[in-house]
């Protein structure tokens, strides 16, 4: 069995552009922007996740801190657990030796205060391609 953790701790990084700004490419919403500031969800107590929203240009295209965010993580980056076949299975057929195994790589991430969970907090694009998990079966013998 062989597993890779990667991560960065203590590192906050600053979103921009289309994914966190509500009007850029007509406008491109995620769970975040539900809840974003109105009069009545501040006055109510309500849980605000984003700045209020626009149709034009306006003050969350000035840098500020709500979109500077907690990116530290920790991945499971690879993991792999395999099984040497016993010899008193395979040799009736011929084998020398054979080994079976499964793996899968980006397979989780932990990410503790990470707002915008559509984002990935190793990349820099707020609208990039998502982290592509992969898993492997197989199988190596020698004869």
């Amino acid at each position: 069995m062989t597993v890779f953790f990667q991560g960065v701790g203590k590192y906050s990084g600053r979103y921009a552009d289309n994914g966190v700004y509500e009007i850029i490419k007509q406008g491109t919403y995620f769970d975040m922007h539900r809840n974003a500031w109105t009069p009545e969800r501040y006055a109510a107590g309500e849980k605000i996740t984003y700045p209020a929203l626009s149709t034009k240009s306006n003050t969350n295209f000035t840098a500020n801190d709500f979109f500077i965010t907690n990116r530290a993580f920790t991945r499971l980056r690879n993991a792999e657990v395999a099984v040497n076949l016993p010899k008193s299975w395979i040799s009736p057929i011929g084998l020398k030796s054979a080994r079976v195994y499964v793996g899968g790589q980006n397979l989780f991430t932990w990410s503790k205060n990470f707002v915008m969970t559509h984002l990935d907090p190793e990349g820099n694009s707020a609208i990039g391609y998502p982290i592509t998990r992969t898993f492997s079966v197989g199988f190596n013998t020698s004869f």
